[in-house]
């Protein structure tokens, strides 16, 4: 069956829906509250179907659990019933539903619940409608409001390009925006970029109406978004408007949820043909919306920051090897961002006990060396029982944040690199120095997670470190000015990056069309 029309949830229609069976398309807990705070007449759904891998399972719901399930078992139905679309992205719900064998039970209208996001935006797009785009970029880092941890909203390649075109005299052209969490948070960067604004993304529905008029004139005339995750807030795009997925980078990881993000955006740059191939099929895009140009991030690396010892409190020693373990729940405790859980005395993969910890300060005191971790973004200090050594130092994003530093602004401190499954490895090899892969959990991780590629120990660019003795001995090696692992780097490096330079955010541009 076709589905014959897309109409909005009423006031006026929403009471004859009762007589059948309903069914949710998408799983957006707080969206179903407000549709119920706005419909109180209708009646509990009776499931609900997701197409997102990640939302599907047992769920539960006001005391109810309900099974979510793929668009495809929506052909299983035996009563008469009705959709209700409940998202943001409601046409393009839609338009994939229409791709599915459904019943003849089920009325061909589909309905769709406006919130009040959605009201709110599309009347600003009717009341823009007629006035012409302007020289406007708008700059967005982080996740949703609802994932919002302190730093992340005003960081990583969003940062990477922004500076880029603020220290290249794009500013002279373009007016740019960043939207954050917390404005007030950015008052020395508006002083020393008095051409930027900051402004709240929080903004959208704001009770404020000049506060809602300047998020909306932004979001309504800019010619183009920059973002590395969080994108719903440009979900209606004019005519003419583009929008980038920077995203995070290429790394080992799958992501939680293969989207079809087509429509979500027009362009994703990459750092490769081999992952230009992965996220295509990963995020859903077609070859066009690929751009193999590096990320503006991986800039940062050929341009570190000369004070960091001082704007992060790191001692001055000879050598610095840095460990950037990518997230992980500690003995069950941390974000559902990740269901692999490390149980180690000390939070940190292969280091078990504070004796092995004693012992590994020691060595690193006696060879003047510092061990550097710069933990995930999500994941706090606190996760990580390790009393204060003098050779080893722990950071979490909220340090890096108060900094204003990014690690790969840093990155070229390091004389070697431990890491695991992260972006950041494809970022390093570009300094051809050795890495140090710890895959302690990696079967586990397999299960669990799972990685982009199948066979993921062919394209691991280091010395494999699974044991304490091995970290030991990678460190030894690095402070002696060996290069352990180099055949197998030089073997990979090509294939994970095609440029070898600083002119990753150059290239965006270009590709893009944007000049100064």
């Amino acid at each position: 069956m076709i589905v014959a029309s897309l109409v909005q949830l009423t006031q006026d229609n929403v009471e004859k829906l009762n007589n059948n069976k309903i069914y949710l398309i998408d799983y957006f807990e707080d969206m179903y509250r407000e549709m119920y705070d706005t419909f109180p007449e209708l009646k509990p759904f009776d499931g609900i179907f997701d197409n997102r891998v990640r939302n599907r399972g047992l769920r539960s719901y006001n005391g109810t659990s309900y099974d979510i399930k793929e668009f495809d078992r929506i052909r299983e139905l035996a009563e008469p019933a009705v959709f209700i679309i409940v998202s943001g992205y409601y046409e393009d719900d839609y338009a994939e539903l229409q791709r599915y064998d459904i019943p003849d039970i089920v009325d061909q209208t589909v309905y769709y619940y406006a919130n009040k996001n959605t009201f709110i935006y599309k009347g600003y797009l009717e009341k823009y409608m007629e006035t012409p785009l302007e020289n406007i970029v708008v700059f967005r880092s982080g996740p949703g409001s609802a994932e919002y941890a302190k730093g992340t909203d005003y960081s990583d390649n969003s940062r990477a390009l922004f500076e880029h075109m603020i220290s290249n005299g794009y500013d002279r052209k373009w007016e740019m925006v960043w939207l954050v969490k917390y404005p007030e948070e950015f008052t020395s960067e508006s002083v020393k970029y008095p051409g930027v604004d900051f402004i709240s993304y929080d903004w959208a529905e704001s009770e404020d109406a000049d506060k809602q008029d300047r998020y909306y004139r932004v979001i309504c005339l800019a010619k183009f978004f920059f973002f590395t995750d969080a994108c719903a807030f440009c979900r209606y795009p004019r005519e003419g408007q583009v929008r980038v997925q920077l995203w995070h980078g290429c790394g080992y990881k799958k992501r939680k949820q293969n989207d079809i993000c087509a429509n979500k955006y027009e362009y994703m740059p990459v750092s490769s043909e081999v992952y230009a191939d992965i996220h295509s099929k990963v995020f859903g895009l077609g070859d066009g919306q690929m751009m193999i140009t590096g990320y503006p991030k991986q800039d940062w690396v050929f341009h570190p920051i000369a004070d960091w010892h001082e704007r992060l409190g790191v001692p001055y020693v000879d050598k610095y090897i840095f460990w950037l373990p990518t997230y992980r729940k500690v003995n069950g405790r941390g974000s559902d961002m990740s269901s692999d859980t490390l149980n180690t005395g000390t939070g940190l993969p292969i280091i078990d006990t504070e004796d092995e910890l004693v012992e590994m300060n020691e060595y690193l005191r006696s060879n003047d060396i510092v061990l550097f971790i710069k933990l995930h973004p999500i994941q706090s200090a606190e996760d990580i029982k390790v009393r204060e050594l003098s050779n080893i130092v722990i950071m979490d994003n909220k340090a890096f944040s108060e900094a204003s530093i990014h690690v790969n602004s840093i990155m070229a401190y390091a004389s070697g690199l431990l890491c695991d499954y992260s972006s950041a490895i494809v970022d390093y090899l570009l300094l051809d120095r050795p890495i140090g892969v710890t895959t302690d959990d990696l079967e586990n991780y397999q299960k669990e997670r799972g990685f982009v590629f199948d066979n993921i120990n062919d394209w691991l660019p280091g010395i494999i470190i699974t044991k304490f003795d091995e970290l030991i001995d990678f460190i030894g090696k690095v402070c002696a000015g060996e290069d352990p692992g180099c055949e197998i780097r030089h073997r990979i490096s090509g294939k994970m990056n095609k440029y070898r330079d600083d002119g990753s955010c150059e290239r965006i541009l270009d590709r893009l069309g944007v000049t100064r």
